[in-house]
């Protein structure tokens, strides 16, 4: 599960209104999940916000 606050309202680490929309765009494949931040209204990456989980392939006991 991937938590994400909602988009409507953007923020700044020094408490400021930003406007803007971003969110996660996610990608699921046979040995992991790529979760990568999208800033939609600019169209670009969110360098800082890249994650992977990686998770075993076959059998798990």
């Amino acid at each position: 599960m991937f938590n994400a606050a909602s988009v409507a309202y953007l923020w700044t680490n020094e408490d400021e209104h930003k406007t803007g929309s971003q969110g996660f765009y996610v990608e699921v494949y046979s040995d992991k999940v790529l979760v990568r931040g999208r800033d939609f209204k600019t169209g670009t990456w969110v360098d800082a916000a890249q994650y992977e989980v990686a998770y075993p392939v076959g059998n798990v006991y």
